[in-house]
């Protein structure tokens, strides 16, 4: 495609990043008609683009990307090797976890036990993180209710004079109990 003529050339002619650009946009293209073997290749080249020109913050994507790439393929050495190295761009904890989870989940598609060791990892790293997640998420549903009805605090009910719900009450009455850790999250079924 004119795409890929364009991210040939520009990488050829010394222009990495806007080689970098149009590596990314060919290999999304690909991507999306399942060539994945381009893809692939293209996504490689972004990379070795972004590495040359010390672009650290999109190695994360590029290898994630990479990574569910070659997991589509069914390729999952592969898939391991690039999310190995996303996980030492990671930026955010969450990002550490959800890499994590798909070394894992690569792991043992192949039936190798050390996925499990990953799996535990991302969900310790999600319990550490657990209670600044439910303060942010307790003072937005705070400030939803202060919304809905200010003069009465706290809401408990969907409020059908006004079409208006409090956030922590899920779709179609669930409701959920952030006080638990990820990995024992409940969801219970709301009966008023």
């Amino acid at each position: 495609t004119g795409i890929q003529t364009l991210a040939y050339h520009f990488i050829e002619g010394g222009d990495l990043a806007k080689g970098l650009g149009y590596s990314i946009q060919a290999a999304e293209q690909a991507w999306i008609v399942f060539a994945l073997d381009v893809a692939c290749a293209y996504y490689e080249r972004a990379v070795e683009c972004a590495e040359a020109l010390g672009r650290t913050a999109r190695l994360f994507a590029l290898y994630e990307a990479l990574g569910n790439l070659h997991v589509q393929r069914g390729s999952y050495q592969d898939a391991i090797a690039a999310f190995d190295r996303a996980l030492q761009h990671c930026p955010t904890a969450a990002e550490q976890a959800r890499t994590r989870t798909n070394l894992g989940l690569s792991y043992a598609q192949m039936g190798d036990e050390r996925g499990i060791a990953y799996l535990k990892l991302a969900i310790q790293e999600l319990d550490q993180r657990m209670p600044a997640l439910v303060e942010q998420q307790q003072q937005e549903i705070e400030r939803e209710e202060q919304h809905c009805h200010p003069q009465r605090g706290k809401q408990t009910s969907f409020d059908r004079g006004n079409n208006r719900c409090p956030a922590h009450i899920g779709p179609v009455g669930f409701s959920y109990n952030m006080n638990t850790s990820p990995s024992n999250m409940l969801i219970t079924a709301r009966t008023s």
